[in-house]
């Protein structure tokens, strides 16, 4: 079973992102802030896609994208950042994301995007 961490500030919207993939046979965990965020990035447990927002509470995507690449653990999940903030495209693929997608989000766009990045 293909696992995904998502890191979202909306708990909404973090439910959403979570059952679409729980549908489709992947394990999902949540985290909605940084406190959260860091601890599941840092225990150790391996994920094949992490979607994250780049807005998060007590930190941003760009910092966790720089986090995630720098863990051993995990260098090669896929990451896909959502932001409504164009501007931070450039710096989050120069980070390390795979793919960056703008809201609203299409959800089959989203879908398509992950796994292609999981192969």
């Amino acid at each position: 079973m293909r696992s995904m961490l998502i890191i979202e500030g909306s708990t909404i919207v973090a439910r959403l992102f979570a059952e679409m993939f729980e549908r489709r046979g992947w394990e999902v965990v949540v985290c909605d802030d940084r406190a959260s965020a860091f601890d599941r990035l840092g225990g150790g447990a391996l994920y094949d896609a992490i979607l994250l927002s780049h807005t998060v509470p007590g930190t941003n995507g760009l910092q966790l994208i720089g986090l995630i690449r720098a863990l051993e653990h995990l260098r090669t999940a896929a990451v896909v950042m959502i932001t409504g903030a164009k501007e931070v495209k450039e710096d989050a693929l120069a980070a390390g994301a795979d793919a960056v997608l703008s809201k609203p989000v299409n959800p089959n766009a989203l879908i398509w995007i992950v796994e292609k990045h999981t192969g």
